[in-house]
């Protein structure tokens, strides 16, 4: 597999877009944006919220993310529930994250994090950004970037192995 590949292959698990009713896809009117996923939906790194919640300060997010963007561009509200480190999973468990002081803190399920009638709602879009994390994204960066290795090959020993153990991860790269 080459480098090419596994970046569509996570792209194509990065976003969903899509409004699907009746008989196909068609266009709507949104009534609120909602992002679920991992730092890339969260923001990670960006401009931070001017007035965060705790909740937005253990994930990480931004108020200027793809999410906040189509709101803005609908003139609709935002709903950014993504968090740092998350996996697919974390859209529908909680998440453990670092809570800056050495130690841990729990988050709710982002689904969780939602008001109960935007996923009944004609008209929510959700989008979901995740996936990375599932696939250990970073370490397969750190692998690349830290060591004069084929990324091609890297990347696709990685894709194949990412539902490895932690366990058998520490013993393979020792």
């Amino acid at each position: 597999m080459k480098w090419t590949t596994i970046t569509g292959i996570i792209a194509g698990l990065s976003c969903v877009m899509a409004v699907v009713s009746g008989s196909g896809v068609s266009a709507i009117t949104p009534t609120a944006i909602v992002g679920f996923g991992d730092s890339r939906a969260a923001g990670t790194g960006l401009m931070p919220f001017t007035v965060p919640s705790v909740t937005d300060s253990l994930c990480w997010r931004s108020s200027w993310t793809a999410t906040s963007i189509l709101a803005t561009t609908y003139t609709v509200p935002a709903y950014n529930v993504a968090c740092s480190g998350a996996t697919t999973k974390d859209i529908l468990s909680t998440q453990t994250v670092s809570d800056g002081l050495g130690g841990t803190a729990t988050v709710p399920a982002q689904i969780d994090q939602l008001p109960a009638r935007l996923l009944t709602t004609q008209g929510t879009v959700v989008t979901i950004q995740t996936g990375g994390n599932d696939v250990h994204w970073a370490d397969i960066l750190g692998d690349c970037l830290g060591a004069e290795l084929d990324c091609g090959t890297v990347q696709e020993q990685a894709f194949f192995d990412a539902t490895r153990s932690d366990a058998d991860r520490s013993s393979r790269s020792a």
